[in-house]
Parts: C-alpha cells; structure tokens; sequence
C-alpha cells in the first residue's frame, strides 16, 4: 500500500525545520538547503505512489537530502573543503535520531549547549554564524590559521551535537563528561 500526496506534504512539513538543518549543515547555504528541500518535497509527491509508509518516506527523505547534498558539495566546493564520508554518515545518524524530537526542545537544548561553550568557542560561533563570516574571515579577524579554527569549530560542533544529544536523553555518541 502506497501513501499519498497528503501525508507527504504533511511529513515533510514537520520534519522541515530537522531535514533543512541537516542539508545546511552539508552545503553551509541557507538558500540553497531551501532549494534542496524544494526538490526533494516535489520527488516525494511525484513518488508517493512507489512510497509504502511514514518510515520508508522518512528514510527516502533522508537518502534523497544527502545525495543532493553531497551532490551540490561536489559541484561547488573545492575537494579541500567537502566533509568526509565519515562525518557525513555520522550527521545522517543523528539527522535519525532528532527527526523525532520537538523542535523546541531542540531550540533549548542548543541554548543550553552554548551556555557551556568557552568564552573562545562562543566568539567563534558568534562570528561563523552570528556574522556569517567563513572560516577563513575568521582565521583572519582572530589571527590565526585557517586550519586551527576548522579544527577548534569541529571541536565545536561534536561538543554541542554530544550536548544536545544528552539533553535530549538520546546519549548515542556515548561522552557523559561533557556538559
């Protein structure tokens, strides 16, 4: 048994807020993690028919976002700056696990998470995101390496997705040292 077009609308649109922080957390744009999530909505309702279920909508959705993605990736950035397979498949875990989770629970919870960042670690979130400057504007304005803040802000992000996931009560990453 298929499902139809308006249980995908309806899928889609719950899990928007989740599915579009995962394909920004790929290809780092706003307007084009949008784009991507335009396009997979359109394929879903043109796949409904070949759609057996919510789950097997929710892990089409899943695989259709990364290999756009990852796609996207490939086209525009240099080979430098593309995310390892690893740390892709690993976002991808933790796309599964919140895709359940309420979205202001997530909200709090990345507050939370940040309150426990160091004074360095929130300047560098600040002015990544806050300011979007690029890792390389960064480096500059703190006056350092390129590759020093790449590695402090991955730092970073595995010390709040670790965070987060503790908050949520989902310690899959398996660190309960961290705050």
């Amino acid at each position: 048994m298929s499902i139809d077009s308006n249980t995908v609308v309806r899928v889609m649109f719950s899990d928007r807020t989740t599915l579009l922080a995962f394909i920004w957390t790929l290809v780092r744009d706003v307007h084009v993690a949008e784009d991507i999530f335009q396009d997979i909505v359109m394929e879903a309702m043109a796949k409904a028919a070949d759609i057996e279920d919510t789950d097997h909508l929710r892990a089409w959705i899943r695989q259709a976002a990364r290999f756009r993605s990852i796609d996207h990736m490939r086209r525009q950035t240099p080979v430098a700056r593309q995310l390892d397979d690893d740390v892709i498949d690993l976002l991808d875990e933790q796309f599964v696990e919140l895709e359940q989770a309420d979205s202001s629970d997530l909200l709090e919870a990345l507050s939370h998470c940040l309150g426990h960042l160091t004074p360095r670690g929130r300047q560098l979130i600040e002015m990544r995101y806050g300011q979007s400057m690029t890792g390389k504007q960064v480096a500059d304005q703190m006056g350092q390496t390129a590759h020093s803040v790449y590695v402090a802000m991955n730092r970073i992000y595995r010390r709040l997705a670790e965070c987060i996931h503790r908050r949520l009560g989902s310690d899959s990453i398996g660190r309960a040292n961290h705050p």
